[in-house]
């Protein structure tokens, strides 16, 4: 082989290797068409919406995580907005946003003296964004987004049909909030779980997609369609498996800790993920406390022994008052019969026995999981993964043991450890 034939080789070597990554990349893209915003208001013009449609589209195609689809195409499909998901699937995008203009004003001002005037100018614009499901017809997000603008010096320059400088302004600004807070929410949405190895789970999004420590997921399995009697999708049964709390995040993926297991059946790879509110989250915390009690029995494995635990277990507690490490002294607080206290007690103490090793962490994450009272064994499951390096995971446990007991002083120390260590 000569040197010309071996650089051609390496030449289209490279060539593939940079497709193969663009292909990657945009297939983690979430991809969205925009169709042409209407004016909801006499201060607006259909001339001056379709400006703003053109100023809105230019800031979310350079927003990070979004492909938008574009095309003459895409405005023939999307000229009736009652048929919006329908034509979203027909361009074969996952979402599409539907948008009016619902105020565009400027005010001018002259102050000064007669020979030198100083002339001001302030705009406002307000869009009403909507971002409709294709595949379901969901409407996931909406709200209205404000921009201002201000200068003391009047432009009579028109950068887009029917917008003046200032008008233009306010526009940008408020698509650039708009833009910003529609990523944030269709990134969490899309996620997907990737790995449950090493007692957290990661999920496929991080801070690129806007996703922040704090934040609360739901993970979820989508079962079969279900429509209506004229074939209308309606959308798929679920059933919600784990509510997660963000603990750990990278520009591209995330890590979190279980804070609740509503169903028996594991997080697997694959697994999809979408955002709760707090009150959401509390919502599904009481039916998932109303479904644990209805079940007979839980499993609970310590040290590869396991022992059956009824029912009451999965009961919030009602006294929480006392703050020790001390098995016997915390455990006796607990809204438990005396006989699970005493196995929940024996279980402890074989645990703070053992070696701060990756089983005793498991462990103390089986009793925490079995009974989400037990404080001192989040706390625990905080202090083994700290003690073995896992700083995230300790961090995530230690949150949840103050949850239970805002007042258990040695998670509030293990706590502010972590996060100095992390920091």
């Amino acid at each position: 082989m000569n040197s010309r034939t071996g650089k051609f080789l390496l030449m289209l070597l490279l060539v593939t290797i940079c497709s193969v990554a663009a292909r990657a990349e945009a297939d983690s893209l979430v991809s969205i068409a925009v169709a042409r915003f209407t004016s909801a208001t006499s201060d607006a013009t259909n001339q001056q919406a379709s400006s703003i449609t053109d100023v809105f589209t230019d800031i979310l195609m350079h927003t990070p995580g979004i492909a938008v689809v574009g095309g003459l195409r895409v405005n023939e499909l999307l000229r009736e907005p009652s048929k919006a998901a329908q034509a979203g699937r027909t361009l074969g995008c996952q979402y599409v946003i539907l948008g009016s203009v619902t105020q565009l004003k400027e005010t001018v001002t002259k102050t000064g003296i007669k020979k030198r005037p100083i002339t001001n100018s302030q705009a406002e614009a307000t869009l009403y964004i909507r971002v409709i499901n294709a595949p379901t017809g969901e409407t996931v997000y909406s709200e209205l987004s404000t921009g201002h603008a201000s200068g003391s010096e009047l432009s009579s320059e028109y950068i887009r049909p029917g917008l003046s400088t200032m008008k233009q302004e306010a526009v940008i600004s408020a698509a650039q909030s708009a833009c910003k807070n529609i990523r944030s929410a269709l990134a969490k949405e899309s996620a997907h779980v990737i790995s449950t190895e090493g007692g957290s789970i990661i999920l496929n999004k991080g801070s690129l997609q806007g996703v922040q420590v704090g934040d609360i997921y739901l993970v979820y399995t989508e079962g079969r369609e279900l429509r209506d009697l004229d074939g209308t999708f309606l959308g798929n049964e679920t059933e919600n498996i784990a509510i997660l709390e963000i603990c750990e995040v990278q520009a591209k993926y995330s890590r979190a800790l279980i804070t609740r297991q509503m169903r028996t059946s594991a997080i697997n790879a694959g697994d999809k993920t979408r955002p709760l509110s707090r009150e959401e989250s509390e919502a599904l915390m009481k039916q998932g406390t109303a479904a644990d009690r209805a079940s007979t029995r839980q499993s609970v494995v310590v040290n590869d022994e396991e022992t059956s635990e009824p029912e009451y277990l999965s009961a919030p507690p009602l006294v929480l008052e006392r703050i020790s490490i001390q098995p016997e002294k915390v455990i006796a607080g607990y809204d438990l019969p005396q006989a699970a206290k005493r196995s929940r007690i024996s279980a402890h103490k074989k645990l703070l026995a053992a070696p701060k090793d990756r089983n005793t962490y498991n462990s103390y994450v089986s009793l925490a999981k079995s009974y989400n009272g037990d404080y001192l064994a989040s706390y625990q499951a905080g202090a083994t993964a700290l003690a073995l390096g896992m700083k995230p995971e300790a961090y995530g446990w230690f949150k949840r043991a103050l949850r239970i007991n805002p007042d258990y002083r040695p998670a509030q120390d293990g706590l502010e450890r972590s996060r100095t260590q992390t920091e």
